[in-house]
């Protein structure tokens, strides 16, 4: 489907305010990154009851609609997590081994990596929407089975408005821990099934 035919069937169910913004993948050009915004309090991940119409859009008959600038915008969310680690969290850290291990093609269960000054690694995985907030996250099997063995280890980075100058960044510690202590609901919502050939 085109970006525009997209966008007509969304104006068509009377969504209009929620594709205002949505621009078409060639025409995506954001504006140099500055600085984050760390958010702390009350975060950016909003609770369920809070959810608004443009996040119910996300399941359309039981699939998963992602952005046309998905992709992009991802790239941008770990471009800026990238460097708010180098900038911020390492310093503090003292830690080295700085990898943007999805950039390079891998996908150990997380997108950024380094060891930080107990020689731990540390494993972050990102999630950008050009949103102010997000109404829920989405991890692949391999991602919540790595934020399970590895709990305090693992990192979620929400970067929200990242079409913007100044993202702004919410850290998630454990989300597995999360889980477990009641603060996160999780509803595995999709498996793929690949055909196994044996030769």
């Amino acid at each position: 489907m085109s970006h525009r035919a997209f966008i007509e069937i969304l104006q068509l169910s009377g969504v209009e305010n929620v594709i205002e913004s949505m621009p078409s993948p060639q025409d995506t050009t954001f504006p140099e990154l500055k600085s984050l915004e760390e958010v702390v309090a009350g975060g950016l991940l909003l609770p369920k009851k809070r959810r608004t119409i443009s996040a119910e859009l996300a399941a359309v008959n039981g699939k998963i609609r992602r952005s046309n600038i998905a992709k992009i915008v991802g790239d941008r969310a770990e471009r800026a997590a990238y460097k708010f680690i180098q900038d911020r969290v390492l310093p503090i850290e003292q830690g080295h081994s700085l990898k943007w291990v999805a950039d390079a093609g891998q996908k150990p269960g997380w997108d950024i990596q380094y060891v930080n000054s107990s020689g731990e690694l540390i494993a972050v995985e990102v999630k950008g929407t050009t949103a102010g907030s997000f109404s829920c996250i989405e991890l692949t099997a391999n991602e919540w089975k790595m934020a399970e063995q590895l709990r305090d280890r693992f990192w979620v980075y929400l970067i929200a408005n990242c079409d913007q100058a100044i993202p702004k960044i919410n850290r998630i510690q454990d989300p597995f821990g999360m889980f477990e202590s009641g603060k996160l609901a999780v509803q595995p919502i999709q498996w793929r099934l690949d055909l196994v050939v044996s030769e």
